[in-house]
């Protein structure tokens, strides 16, 4: 489950970020494999300055707590972060990760760039504001895991995915990590009853 700031709150009012974060964890928190700190939205005004590590350690520190309070077992936790994000920030959230012993870090979410694109400004400028995916943040994406691969290393990793994950110089820890443990299978259905035969 992925959780976020709502437009109507303040990126500057730090109470009321940690408040709004609070409530989705709490409601959905009991529901999840794994929660999702969502910092990168780029449809969201301000959301993206929470991904500054200043202001991301204690929301995530207390979604933690409020994920942990909210459920009789523990909820992998993990952050998702912007392709925008330099170079320098991208390991400053790794090195915080692991400081605080997070389980993850989902890379990336959307691009806000626009640059290489082929389609007209004229175009672009009318389509509007918005995150971008795709092959343009393909580069961007592939740079990020070699970073993180280079400066994290989750326990409990799961075989990459069929995914662009061969794109990435192989190595032993696996470049691509999945969101989170994988989903336990639905509950089979109750066999069904014979049906009865009707006396003649």
């Amino acid at each position: 489950i992925n959780i976020g700031k709502t437009k109507v709150v303040p990126e500057d009012d730090q109470l009321a970020v940690l408040a709004d974060y609070e409530k989705s964890a709490r409601l959905l928190a009991p529901y999840a494999h794994y929660l999702v700190v969502n910092v990168s939205s780029p449809n969201t005004p301000g959301l993206r300055n929470l991904q500054a590590v200043e202001k991301l350690q204690p929301l995530l520190e207390h979604v933690r707590r409020t994920a942990d309070e909210a459920t009789d077992h523990r909820v992998p936790l993990l952050v998702k972060i912007a392709p925008d994000l330099s170079d320098d920030d991208v390991l400053a959230v790794a090195d915080l990760a692991g400081a605080i012993g997070l389980d993850g870090i989902i890379a990336t979410n959307t691009t806000i760039s626009r640059d290489g694109l082929r389609t007209s400004a004229d175009r672009i400028e009318a389509v509007g504001n918005g995150g971008l995916s795709g092959a343009p943040l393909t580069q961007r994406s592939l740079e990020i895991l070699r970073l993180l691969r280079g400066r994290v290393a989750f326990a409990g990793r799961l075989p990459p995915p069929a995914s662009r994950c061969w794109e990435v110089p192989s190595s032993p820890a696996p470049p691509c990590r999945p969101a989170g443990p994988r989903h336990p299978p639905p509950p089979r259905p109750p066999p069904r009853a014979p049906p009865r035969r009707r006396l003649a």
